[in-house]
């Protein structure tokens, strides 16, 4: 499906920006849901991800962790739940 391919292309490329890498072979993209308000003025779409990835830049994902990511997180979305290995 084309939305998997959109939505893990912005998990892998915003990943870099925060100090992550994604293994791709076992990321898992579900759960998208488009949502809109009153009219068309508000869209946003929500996804799960999970699956593993590598650390390169602890200060960057500590960023990430503590601010969010993404376009919609006065709407809940963007929180990132991280936890170790093993």
């Amino acid at each position: 499906m084309r939305w998997r391919q959109a939505c893990s292309r912005w998990l892998i490329d915003g990943g870099r920006e925060r100090g992550f890498e994604v293994d791709e072979h076992s990321l898992s993209v579900d759960a998208y849901t488009q949502h809109r308000g009153k009219g068309d003025k508000l869209r946003f779409s929500s996804v799960d991800f999970s699956g593993d990835m590598t650390v390169f830049d602890a200060a960057k994902l500590g960023a990430a962790l503590t601010q969010g990511v993404g376009h919609a997180k006065a709407f809940g979305c963007g929180l990132l739940l991280v936890r170790r290995v093993g």
